[in-house]
């Protein structure tokens, strides 16, 4: 959001329109619609970002997927006053329209935080529209943007890319149940802080098709990948470091 004030991308007196800001990072990664939904088409059953992770830039055996994406600018996430008639049943029904045809659907969210077990209860009701290779993903604002820090610093980006042939294919399996359930990867066993912890670490894991991305699953992925977890460190550190506000 500061790097977007700074190139008057975002005005001061916009505040927090996490759309604005979600929209440029899913547009740094990936193929995206830009400048549709949210509070710039208010009325409009539109989301407010539709990106396309393409075949291209995978390895073979991995799918295209189209996600469409809802920021949440609340404090909380407030899931459970969302209603899955109307305008998330659209989004997923208008995302198996699109021309560009996809393998995958990502129903995704960008939110502040987390409000009880919400997730848990909007994705059950969410999962009786969706179809096969269909599904949920919500990462915090603090995930997606240590994504694109990581991919906008070169040493790790480049490194990375080296490994799996592009940064896009390191990130993928944030987008894709499928990876994001490999045992290697140790993802699943990451989850958000909640209250009744082990209530909700048991109800997660029981939701295959439910991502929830948080920082600590981007620096598990990352490091993952990486042949040099100290650079990494020092990349990841940085980000945590205070800024001056814009």
């Amino acid at each position: 959001m500061r790097l977007m004030r700074l190139a008057k991308e975002l005005p001061q007196h916009s505040g927090t329109r996490l759309e604005r800001v979600a929209e440029s990072a899913f547009g740094h990664l990936f193929a995206t619609k830009m400048g549709a939904g949210g509070e710039s088409d208010r009325g409009e059953n539109l989301p407010d970002s539709v990106f396309y992770i393409s075949e291209e830039s995978l390895p073979e055996d991995y799918n295209s997927v189209i996600g469409v994406a809802d920021e949440k600018s609340g404090k909380d996430a407030k899931f459970g006053d969302e209603s899955v008639e109307g305008k998330h049943k659209n989004y997923v029904e208008e995302a198996r329209e699109q021309s560009v045809a996809a393998e995958k659907i990502a129903h995704t969210f960008v939110v502040l935080d987390f409000d009880g077990h919400q997730d848990i209860e909007f994705f059950d009701k969410m999962s009786e529209v969706y179809a096969d290779d269909e599904y949920m993903v919500v990462f915090t604002a603090e995930a997606l943007a240590m994504v694109l820090s990581a991919y906008l610093a070169h040493t790790v980006s480049n490194e990375l890319s080296l490994v799996k042939g592009s940064f896009q294919s390191v990130i993928y399996p944030l987008f894709d149940p499928d990876r994001f359930n490999d045992e290697d990867l140790g993802l699943t066993e990451i989850a958000r802080e909640a209250g009744n912890q082990e209530e909700y670490e048991k109800k997660y894991k029981r939701r295959s098709d439910l991502l929830i991305v948080t920082t600590e699953v981007v620096e598990e992925l990352i490091k993952h990948y990486s042949d040099s977890p100290k650079e990494v460190e020092r990349i990841l550190d940085t980000y945590y470091q205070p800024r001056v506000p814009i």
